[in-house]
């Protein structure tokens, strides 16, 4: 298990545990995590599961691929930060992860 920590727009961090291998999403879901609504259940097709990942951890997430970019330019104020948590597997690599989380579905 690795710590993962969310933070959401009113600077409340959130830290979990997170098992290698589970989606970002599934993670979120299972802590109850707030605004990650994951509508479609991680099948890339509604973009509620919107996460930016903090600037350090870029470089360990990566940048969405194209069919994910594409879902997260139809959302609300994106930036070049944004992800999709269903599109991101746990690893360890990313054992301390911040993931800031969006208002857009208060």
């Amino acid at each position: 298990m690795i710590n993962i920590i969310f933070i959401d727009a009113e600077d409340r961090e959130f830290r979990v545990l997170a098992e290698v291998g589970c989606s970002l999403m599934d993670v979120a879901q299972d802590n109850l995590i707030p605004n990650i609504l994951a509508d479609c259940g991680g099948c890339l097709s509604c973009g509620t599961c919107r996460v930016d990942v903090a600037d350090e951890w870029a470089g360990v997430i990566g940048v969405a691929p194209t069919v994910e970019r594409m879902m997260i330019e139809g959302l609300e104020s994106p930036t070049t930060a944004s992800r999709l948590s269903c599109q991101i597997t746990i690893s360890e690599d990313m054992d301390g992860a911040v993931f800031k989380l969006s208002d857009e579905f208060c």
